[in-house]
């Protein structure tokens, strides 16, 4: 199963790194974009299965601000945070929002490999991935 994916990073090398371990595993990267506007945009008209959210972003929506929007969309996209920070307040906020996963920078290739696959198992026994 081929997981539509959307990757929101605004550090361009982070989301090259990202989108290169995505397509080995398997994932069609539908996009990159660096600001939570983007995000909110793309996520309605992409409609990812997957979507890899930074949570410190350009412009002026944060990661955490830019989640809670796509969470409303229909149907949901799953949102893994992959960010810097550690600090529990910070994740706090991500998990009340709703979230798959959170993984930290830098990110272990197999831990995010993990990641991907236990959404893929996930989706695989609901329907097939939305737009393939």
């Amino acid at each position: 199963m081929k997981l539509k994916t959307l990757i929101v990073e605004d550090e361009s090398l982070a989301a090259l790194l990202l989108k290169l371990c995505l397509e080995s595993y398997g994932c069609e990267v539908g996009g990159t974009v660096s600001t939570g506007e983007l995000a909110v945009e793309m996520a309605k008209t992409m409609k990812p299965d997957i979507l890899f959210m930074d949570i410190l972003l350009a412009g002026k929506m944060n990661g955490i601000e830019a989640a809670k929007i796509i969470k409303t969309n229909d149907p949901p996209i799953n949102i893994v945070y992959i960010s810097a920070y550690s600090d529990p307040q910070i994740i706090e906020k991500a998990q009340a929002v709703g979230s798959c996963a959170y993984i930290q920078k830098p990110f272990e290739p197999e831990f995010l490999k993990a990641t991907v696959e236990m959404i893929r198992h996930r989706l695989s026994g609901i329907a097939e991935p939305r737009g393939l």
